[in-house]
């Protein structure tokens, strides 16, 4: 086991949660929230999906149309959260399980716990993960014990260490089975301290993390992301009775199943369930923008009152969003609790769009407010 390592029991997110738990490892301890927002992945993406693509395999390619999420990217070697806080992050993959494993032995033999990436669907501790194959999952690798065959590891929202059978692990770290984008390819992440132990202040750190978010949501260039992918989720409501059916059945972890049934689900499960944090990622944002003035406020490049201003007057405004998010995601529960299959017959499709071009106003107008925010 690597000695020293503390996780959070409450965390939301996994990427989060698991550079949160490697961050404090190494002397940078901050809430998940404070990381999620300097690592400025928030964001939001839709994609309209053809009957042929294969992009999340089995579970999504060619059966459902939509799929939609709260964020512009996910974990990688280029994070902004290590780099404002001085810290080397690592990116790298194996082909081989085997080889894969290896490298974690000799890791963790030298007291160095990393992030892995893993198709959640072969973790043996949770039923949620059994719905579908998802490659993108982050847990933190923490130990082993050769003679009970056994890796040791943390994940979101689960206090306590977890035994997982080291077959397993490689099972779920080389998963082929989640379409051609999101396989775990047996990539791991680790840390490392700047040697000469630069780093930006804190507060022109999260200067820099708000722009990026700007950006995310602003000015991506492609029009399926920021505020742009949700115009264009807001438009293909309109189109959902042609596109979403209510007889055709699919195989599903809990029986057979409608498309439109599946799909609600899954709208669902991406803004509330499938370690968002809730409200498609929203509240931890909200949460990053309530600790902004506790490390802006002092010390190097400390920012000026209006600019705190500006993010104090706009917490109501993401607050707003975020609770549209959730009533969203509620209108599609409840149609699918009163209506079961038959559930795109138990919502008002107009009402479900009102509730996203308001997201629309409420954002577009909060990210041109940040955009004023400058180093």
């Amino acid at each position: 086991m690597v000695e020293g390592f503390k996780h959070i029991d409450n965390g939301r997110h996994c990427e989060s949660t698991s550079m949160r738990d490697l961050l404090a490892f190494y002397g940078r301890d901050y809430t998940e929230s404070m990381i999620f927002g300097l690592d400025a992945t928030m964001g939001f993406a839709f994609w309209e999906m053809g009957v042929e693509d294969d992009v999340w395999g089995e579970a999504w390619g060619g059966l459902l149309p939509y799929f939609i999420g709260g964020k512009s990217s996910s974990i990688s070697e280029n994070s902004l959260a290590c780099r404002i806080l001085g810290i080397i992050m690592k990116q790298e993959t194996s082909d081989s399980t085997d080889k894969a494993w290896d490298v974690s032995k000799e890791l963790l033999n030298n007291n160095t716990p990393h992030i892995i990436k893993v198709d959640m669907f072969y973790l043996p501790y949770s039923e949620t993960y059994k719905k579908f194959h998802f490659g993108g999952h982050t847990i933190s690798l923490v130990g082993y014990d050769d003679d009970k065959d056994v890796a040791f590891v943390y994940d979101t929202g689960l206090a306590n260490v977890l035994e997982v059978p080291i077959d397993l692990i490689k099972k779920a770290r080389g998963s082929t089975d989640c379409g051609r984008y999101m396989n775990p390819r047996n990539m791991w992440f680790t840390m490392t301290p700047r040697p000469d132990g630069k780093r930006p202040p804190l507060a022109a750190g999260l200067k820099l993390a708000i722009q990026q978010i700007v950006k995310n949501m602003l000015q991506s260039s492609l029009g399926s992301q920021g505020i742009g992918g949700i115009r264009r989720f807001g438009k293909s409501i309109s189109d959902w009775k042609d596109r979403l059916s209510t007889t055709k059945m699919h195989s599903s972890p809990e029986g057979s199943a409608s498309q439109a049934y599946l799909q609600f689900e899954s709208i669902f499960g991406f803004i509330e369930e499938y370690g968002t944090g809730g409200s498609n990622f929203r509240n931890l944002f909200v949460e990053f923008l309530q600790e902004i003035s506790h490390f802006a406020k002092e010390g190097p490049r400390a920012w000026s009152s209006e600019e705190i201003e500006i993010v104090e007057n706009h917490i109501p405004i993401a607050n707003r969003s975020a609770m549209l998010w959730s009533k969203f995601s509620g209108e599609l529960k409840a149609a699918m609790d009163a209506g079961g299959n038959d559930c795109l017959n138990y919502v008002n499709l107009k009402d479900l769009q009102d509730i996203i071009w308001e997201i629309v106003e409420l954002e577009e107008n909060m990210f041109k407010a940040f955009s004023k925010i400058k180093l």
